[in-house]
């Protein structure tokens, strides 16, 4: 009774069905790792023979990196992140593998921002705050760098989705003055580029008759040109950096449709698929670069 007893207790615990330990000494060791929370990483291991187990104790600082074993169904999860389901399992992966972000050689970081750029794409509140959350756990306590460089940016875009743009621009301002690492330097660029195109929308929101009042049209006309000139910078400065340049073409598209100019938003709709026609945004922009269908002289009015 108190073996099965200890053995309930302890399942909760059990974070792997099998892990691959490599430490600093070359070894290799393979078993169940039991705790990772506490000053020592504590592992199961069978014993030769298969006659039984062993618990065994690690100085954290002994060990190289860890290979952790897939959690049931996260390949799966991570090859149907656009479905509900799919988003629903990396959830549920996310919240017991994001303890082990400091352990090198992993890949819970890899799915957290996977997870996070696609509940990006919504527009629930609640499901923004969860991607904020996400990319700031792997801002701060991610083991790779460039994961955390994309979380960084993730953070960035999050609070523009959440409508927390001047929180976004003091932060993407001191990182355009901070950070020497030139695709941080384009996302600054971008986000306070987006957070002006808020400003933008929001003025024109609270003044629906700017055109009536010249002191209000020529704030209209400064906000519209700021906004025009940061997208464009992009691509007239770094054309050759494709996805950040295709992004802000597209944001100028976006631009030109929401102040009610169709033919610029179709001049640069064509811009985009002639300069970066394997972009995300190419396929976004076909419908717009499309020419309007003439009406032949035997066509009726």
């Amino acid at each position: 009774m108190r073996s099965t007893l200890s053995i309930l207790l302890m399942m909760p615990l059990l974070i792997h069905a099998e892990d691959v330990v490599h430490l600093n000494d070359g070894k290799i060791l393979r078993g169940k790792i039991l705790r990772l929370a506490t000053p020592l990483v504590t592992m199961e291991m069978q014993l030769p023979g298969g006659v039984g187990s062993a618990k065994r104790d690690f100085d954290p600082s002994l060990i190289k990196f860890i290979d952790f074993e897939p959690f049931p169904g996260e390949a799966e999860a991570l090859a149907q992140t656009e479905t509900a389901d799919g988003q629903k399992r990396l959830w549920e992966i996310w919240q017991e593998k994001s303890i082990n972000l400091k352990w090198a050689q992993n890949n819970s970081g890899l799915l957290g921002l996977t997870l996070a750029q696609r509940l990006l794409k919504q527009s629930d509140p609640f499901l923004l705050e969860r991607a904020l959350r996400i990319f700031i756990q792997i801002e701060n306590d991610d083991w790779d760098e460039e994961r955390q460089a994309e979380a960084k940016k993730g953070r960035l875009r999050a609070l523009i989705a959440l409508q927390r743009v001047d929180e976004a621009i003091t932060e993407a301002r001191a990182l355009a003055n901070d950070s020497e690492d030139p695709s941080l330097l384009l996302e600054a660029r971008q986000v306070l580029a987006m957070a002006d195109f808020e400003r933008l929308k929001a003025f024109e929101k609270e003044h629906p008759r700017w055109m009536d009042d010249d002191d209000l049209t020529d704030e209209r006309t400064r906000l519209y040109h700021d906004v025009l000139d940061q997208f464009l910078h992009a691509p007239l400065f770094n054309g050759s950096v494709d996805d950040k340049a295709a992004e802000a073409l597209w944001s100028v598209v976006q631009l030109h449709l929401f102040a009610k100019e169709p033919t610029l938003a179709a001049q640069h709709a064509r811009d985009l698929l002639e300069l970066y026609p394997n972009s995300p945004f190419a396929e976004k922009a076909k419908p717009l670069a499309a020419p309007a269908p003439s009406i032949k002289p035997d066509d009726k009015p």
